[in-house]
């Protein structure tokens, strides 16, 4: 059977879908696998905030339409990044084994959260982040505005743009990028987007053929977390203006 995955192009993106066609031909040998990388429109666009260009949408909606016209068959994206209502004939479908949820802060003079100067400049769009930060530290820091993928995120750091970042260990991870990370904040000290470290593959939702062979590489415990965090932005109406955040922690047997 021929799979053809679609994903971003970026690295993390690219990365992900290595990771999921890796997992997929160790179940399944005799699968033949071909990632497409697709530009979207977050891509695309750099600097725009992600409140002003409509959300996390931006970044699946290509995608997608690929999915449509039958040019790729899955589509492996940040399940965070996936909208909590998707498109008529489109599915979720299992969910694999996720990676760490939490938080990285990245400083350039190695200081934690607590310890950065006042007036310190961190970088991140997210209201979110900005919110825990402030909750923690009410009035302490600056936040600049800091989108693109993780690379560009850190040479800004690098640069002198900020005195930090914030960004997920997951894709620092997947990155082999984590050796760099300052701080890892706890859950107590910032809770995640909704599904932080979960992946999201996505398919036609007649395709019975894919839904089998997808099932083989699903992860239970992520699975029920991923789906009840999804769940629970769907009832918040959640989007990227919203500092919505959410950790499910699985318990008991599987």
């Amino acid at each position: 059977m021929r799979l053809r995955i679609g994903a971003r192009k970026s690295r993390l993106a690219q990365t992900q879908a290595d990771w999921v066609a890796k997992e997929l031909k160790n179940k399944n040998p005799k699968l033949d696998i071909s990632i497409v990388g697709i530009t979207t429109q977050g891509d695309r666009d750099k600097t725009t905030s992600l409140q002003m260009m409509g959300g996390k949408g931006v970044f699946v909606k290509e995608i997608e339409d690929a999915l449509f016209r039958g040019e790729i068959d899955v589509a492996v994206h940040s399940l965070k990044d996936m909208p909590y209502q998707l498109p008529a004939g489109l599915v979720l479908g299992p969910i694999p084994v996720r990676e760490d949820p939490r938080e990285a802060l990245v400083t350039r003079a190695g200081q934690t959260l607590k310890d950065l100067p006042p007036d310190s400049r961190i970088g991140t769009s997210s209201p979110r982040r900005q919110a825990q930060v402030q909750f923690h530290y009410p009035g302490k820091f600056r936040f600049e505005h800091l989108r693109g993928n993780v690379e560009s995120r850190l040479k800004k750091l690098k640069a002198g743009n900020f005195e930090a970042i914030i960004i997920a260990v997951a894709g620092l991870k997947r990155l082999k990028l984590d050796m760099g990370i300052t701080q890892v904040l706890e859950i107590s000290e910032m809770m995640p987007a909704p599904c932080q470290g979960c992946l999201g593959v996505e398919l036609k939702e007649n395709n019975f053929d894919c839904l089998k062979l997808l099932e083989s590489i699903k992860d239970i415990s992520s699975d029920a977390a991923g789906r009840a965090e999804r769940r629970f932005l769907r009832r918040l109406e959640g989007n990227c203006l919203l500092p919505v955040a959410a950790c499910t922690e699985v318990k008991g047997q599987k």
